[in-house]
């Protein structure tokens, strides 16, 4: 009499191991390629900045701490706060013109006529300037300037000879030079090209 042999537990077990086996295979895959995007996305610098302004001395960023930031890729932003009036935000909202920052030595970082820099990148411990005489409306806040202002003007402007008092008075208010805005906060901003946030802060403005 022939042995008979069973094996239709086998193909069962088979299947399962193949379908273990192929989830595996699988889930290394997936997880390899979210790895390798992660790792391909270039992560921002960070900073922590410290600000202040001075109607006299001008404007003074502070790198305090953090990563070091490419010159080329950075862009500074400026806003009034609330204390200079209501919805003022928005308003007075600047890209801060990068050819007005100096060195501690009073040197000019970037030069507009041919895109060079004579500071490759901004580190902690380093501080941007923007002098006094560099910081009238029509230069640091351009958007906002009254329309009849002078350079000449400095923080002394004023709206009796406008042709537009009313319109004047309001844009002037939201300068920084203009000295009843001393003891308001504003804010500074720093961010790459791509629009990522480097870093924030506030600053009073003084005499």
């Amino acid at each position: 009499m022939k042995e008979r042999y069973f094996e239709d537990g086998v193909s069962p077990v088979v299947g399962v191991m193949l379908m273990l086996v192929v989830t595996i295979v699988i889930a290394a895959v997936v997880s390899g390629f979210a790895g390798g995007m992660m790792d391909s996305q270039d992560l921002a610098a960070q900073a922590t900045l410290k600000g202040s302004f001075s109607i006299s001395d001008g404007l003074v960023i502070r790198h305090t701490g953090g990563d070091p930031v490419p010159m080329h890729e950075l862009n500074i932003v400026i806003w009034d706060g609330p204390t200079f009036g209501q919805d003022v935000e928005i308003i007075s909202k600047q890209v801060v013109d990068k050819s007005l920052l100096r060195t501690a030595e009073g040197e000019y970082i970037y030069n507009a006529d041919d895109g060079t820099y004579s500071q490759m990148s901004f580190r902690p411990g380093e501080s941007l300037y923007i002098r006094a005489e560099n910081c009238t409306p029509d230069q640091l806040q351009p958007d906002i300037v009254p329309s009849d202002y002078e350079p000449s003007d400095g923080a002394n402007y004023d709206t009796s000879g406008s042709s537009n008092p009313t319109e004047d008075a309001l844009r002037w208010s939201m300068c920084l030079m203009n000295r009843d805005n001393i003891g308001n906060e504003f804010f500074i901003a720093l961010s790459d090209n791509s629009g990522n946030a480097i870093g924030k802060t506030s600053a009073l403005v003084t005499a």
